[in-house]
């Protein structure tokens, strides 16, 4: 499964649900990566981790459940920068992650110890163990992707999206061999430009996707042209884009056999079929486990497995 953002990870928790954890494989975007106060943070491949350990912020969507900021307050009382929020028992996973990358472990390498750690049955990959970042041009210039979203709000208008190392990232290893021999792979409702697009920046995942002979099936991240969570629909308005559905299956079409579309955008259907896909509609709602594990076994019910 592709994922990223909080979108993603509620699908994660429905398909561990349905499947088992020992049946799902997590392939996490990496272009949020940063390295803060001299500390690495992969928020996508956190909260996924989390949210198969029973420990993600079920409101937040991003740290951990009842956590504390103190570690936060005291920065603010030095003046420190503190638009990054990082919860105290999250903080834990930061220091043994830049500790590990420190002693020269892999990215990937550091993911599998951390979700054993935890008790996670899934493998959790990061798409790459090189250094790839998502950037924003935007009308208040050049910045990373969290920066953007999270210190300036996703208040900037949005110029162009740039994936910074894709040309040079090599995908992590067992991600390329996971594609190829899955019986299934989902990409999550995760936005296609910040969460999946960095994914399939690296030449060798995308060619995996379209040689794999697993069915390979995307959900909308979008309803009735606005994102279930999330600025995609912002950000695609600054790009000049009108949001939708057919937008989101163009992106994907060199390797989609099958697009699920909200069903109130049932009229989206026909179009994304004439782009040779297959398309369904269903409800796609994720507030609630329930909800979760519905949509995840239509998809493997559309998808026969």
């Amino acid at each position: 499964m592709l994922t990223g953002g909080s979108g993603g990870t509620k699908l994660v928790q429905g398909m561990a649900d349905v499947v088992g954890q020992r049946n799902l494989l997590v392939i996490a975007n990496v272009g949020d990566n940063m390295w803060f106060h001299s500390l690495y943070v992969c928020p996508d491949l956190d909260a996924a981790m989390y949210a198969l350990a029973g420990l993600l912020s079920e409101e937040r969507r991003w740290g951990i459940e009842g956590d504390s900021f103190a570690f936060m307050e005291m920065l603010r009382k030095y003046g420190w920068e503190s638009w990054f929020n990082l919860g105290d028992r999250d903080l834990a996973t930061h220091v043994i992650r830049t500790h590990l990358v420190r002693q020269g472990w892999r990215l990937s390498e550091v993911t599998d110890f951390l979700r054993r750690k935890l008790g996670v049955e899934s493998r959790i990959l990061p798409a790459t163990d090189d250094s790839l970042e998502t950037w924003v041009s935007t009308d208040a210039g050049e910045m990373h992707f969290q920066h953007y979203l999270v210190k300036h709000g996703a208040r900037p208008r949005v110029l162009g999206v740039e994936y910074r190392g894709s040309e040079s990232a090599k995908p992590a290893p067992g991600v390329v061999e996971a594609v190829e021999s899955a019986k299934l792979v989902v990409i999550a409702p995760s936005n296609p430009l910040v969460s999946i697009g960095p994914i399939l920046s690296i030449k060798e995942i995308s060619r995996a996707l379209e040689q794999t002979r697993a069915e390979v099936v995307a959900v909308s991240p979008l309803k009735d042209k606005e994102a279930f969570s999330g600025i995609l629909g912002k950000m695609l308005r600054d790009l000049g884009i009108a949001p939708s559905p057919t937008w989101v299956a163009k992106r994907y079409t060199s390797f989609l056999d099958l697009f699920l579309v909200d069903e109130g955008d049932e009229k989206a259907v026909g179009d994304i079929e004439s782009l040779g896909v297959r398309a369904l509609s269903t409800k796609i709602s994720l507030n609630t486990p329930t909800e979760r594990r519905s949509l995840a076994r239509f998809i493997l019910s559309a998808c026969g497995v």
